[in-house]
C-alpha cells in the first residue's frame, strides 16, 4: 500500500539504474487508485527515460493529459496533484530571461518505494 506524503522524499538512483524502469515498477506496487497510476505512465512517455525529466517542449498541457488518458480535467488536475504530494512528480519553476516562468517536471521514484523494489531485487 503506498505510504502517505510524510515519506515522500524522491530517492537517487544508482549507477545503471533507470528512471524508466524504477517508475514503471514502483507504479505498480504503489496501491495508488488507477486514475493516479494512468496519468503517472502517461507522463512516463513523455519523460526522458534515464532522468524522469519532461523537457518544457515535450511537456502536455492539461487538454493533452485529458486527451491522452480519457479523464476530466479535473480529474487530471487532481492526480498531479496526488502525484506531487507524494514525491513522483517533482515541479520546478525557473525564470526563462527574467520574463517568463518556465515549469520543469521531473518523474521520481519515491525514497520507501524504491528501498522496496531494491530489497525484492536481491
Amino acid at each position: 500500500m503506498e505510504q502517505p506524503a510524510v515519506n515522500a522524499a524522491p530517492a537517487r538512483l544508482r549507477k545503471g539504474e533507470t528512471t524508466r524502469s524504477l517508475f514503471q515498477q514502483g507504479m505498480r506496487i504503489s496501491g495508488m487508485n488507477p486514475h493516479t497510476r494512468l496519468l503517472a505512465l502517461t507522463l512516463l512517455g513523455h519523460a526522458n527515460f534515464r532522468s524522469g525529466v519532461i523537457s518544457p517542449q515535450f511537456q502536455p498541457s492539461d487538454e493533452e493529459l485529458v486527451a491522452e488518458t480519457g479523464l476530466t480535467l479535473a480529474q487530471v488536475n487532481v492526480q498531479l496533484s496526488v502525484l506531487r504530494s507524494r514525491g513522483w512528480l517533482v515541479q520546478h519553476v525557473s525564470r526563462n530571461d527574467g520574463a517568463t516562468d518556465e515549469n520543469r517536471w521531473r518523474l521520481a521514484v519515491p525514497e520507501h518505494v524504491l528501498a522496496r523494489l531494491r530489497t525484492t531485487r536481491r
